[in-house]
């Protein structure tokens, strides 16, 4: 709230205050509501489109990587991540982006870029992008990585 000039006065706030504050909140609670729901989708999610990797039978979820990759752009830009976490992440989604959208999808490229992802994201904490990103991709590399 500080970063917003809400400081208050002998815990009497301003009208400009009041409006900034609920501004804010509203805005946590919109990104928590976001982030629940897309863990939700991830662990609930079936698969559609997957990748298979050489004889094995290890499958990624294509469509569920893309939808991850969706949501962090849609969450990063408001995500308030120290600017070093917030540069490797845009890197790890920008790869992604690459890997999924390839003509023929690498599964291992898809499978590392997952983990550089949750990787970098690490430093975060308990920041709600991070909890959510870890969440999905163990889900999508199921239950690994």
């Amino acid at each position: 709230m500080e970063k917003l000039g809400v400081l208050g006065n002998d815990l009497i706030f301003t009208q400009e205050e009041r409006t900034k504050s609920a501004e804010a909140a509203a805005q946590t609670v919109i990104s928590i509501a976001q982030v629940g729901s897309f863990v939700q989708n991830a662990q609930h999610s079936a698969v559609h489109g997957e990748v298979y990797s050489g004889g094995a039978h290890s499958s990624l979820d294509l469509n569920g990587i893309r939808q991850l990759v969706q949501y962090v752009d849609q969450l990063l830009p408001a995500a308030n991540l120290p600017a070093p976490i917030k540069e490797s992440t845009e890197k790890a989604i920008k790869e992604l982006k690459e890997a999924s959208n390839s003509a023929t999808p690498d599964s291992g490229r898809l499978q590392k870029a997952l983990g550089t992802l949750k990787r970098v994201l690490a430093p975060a904490g308990e920041h709600l992008l991070r909890i959510g990103v870890d969440a999905a991709v163990t889900r999508l590399l199921g239950g690994g990585g």
